[in-house]
């Protein structure tokens, strides 16, 4: 095993990319030590480029094993990164997987890595990916909005609502818009709204009341409640006092008064 010292700990090389002739030395995971080229660093990255120069423009390249980056990824991510730069064979993307482009590219995001992320988005764009988890892994890497929108689409025009799985891919600013977007393209009048603003109309089906609407409510909560006890929704009270009924939907609970 081939090691070499960075400050007080001691590190593997890695056994592809510790490259001779490299000037910029990095670790990966507090563990690995990779050697690798600072050209294709400060040719691709803005978050690199401002790393490895001072505010003078001096260069402040990591060009010894004392001095040597930390960065914040595995050896395993790290090294399917550089094999973007690093590439053996023409053919060589042909054997990367979903996962691989992945992590590309989350790093390529991170570190600002503009023609990789849109290398990394096109062949994404080749490979078959559930709706859901795409539009979360997208949203996460700020991917331009012309790949989002259609699959903002599909999302909301299709007949399912969004699973509870699903939901938890998406952050809540998403999955309300998601939710907003599906009762506006569903409601009697399609124009309500139609400027974006908040005065989306969705009235309830004729002759529905707030009382069939909450037993619907209780089915899909599984609340065992006695129907009796809760709330008559015309008084706002239970057996005439101003109490609430409260339960656990997910990490909140839910008063209903």
């Amino acid at each position: 095993m081939s090691t070499s010292t960075n400050g007080i700990k001691q590190t593997e090389r890695h056994k592809e990319f510790y490259i001779p002739g490299g000037d910029f030395h990095l670790i990966a995971g507090n563990t690995t030590h990779f050697l690798v080229h600072t050209y294709f660093f400060l040719r691709e990255s803005e978050y690199f480029r401002e790393l490895l120069h001072t505010p003078t423009g001096e260069s402040r390249k990591a060009s010894d094993p004392s001095s040597a980056l930390s960065i914040d990824a595995s050896a395993d991510e790290f090294a399917m990164f550089l094999r973007v730069f690093y590439n053996p064979k023409y053919t060589y993307f042909d054997n990367m997987t979903t996962a691989d482009w992945i992590v590309i590219l989350n790093l390529a995001h991170k570190w600002r890595f503009s023609e990789v992320k849109a290398l990394a988005i096109r062949e994404l764009e080749k490979i078959e990916i559930d709706l859901v988890p795409r539009i979360a892994l997208y949203n996460k890497n700020e991917v331009d909005a012309r790949y989002i929108l259609p699959l903002y689409t599909k999302l909301c025009a299709r007949d399912k609502i969004p699973t509870e799985e699903e939901a938890e891919m998406l952050d809540r600013k998403t999955l309300t818009f998601v939710f907003r977007a599906r009762e506006r393209l569903r409601a009697p009048d399609v124009g309500a709204g139609g400027d974006g603003s908040d005065d989306l109309i969705s009235p309830l089906p004729g002759g529905m009341g707030l009382d069939t609407v909450l037993g619907i409510l209780r089915g899909m909560l599984k609340i065992e409640t006695d129907p009796d006890d809760l709330i008559d929704l015309s008084k706002g009270a239970v057996n005439g006092q101003g109490a609430y009924l409260s339960f656990q939907i997910g990490y909140s609970t839910l008063k209903v008064f």
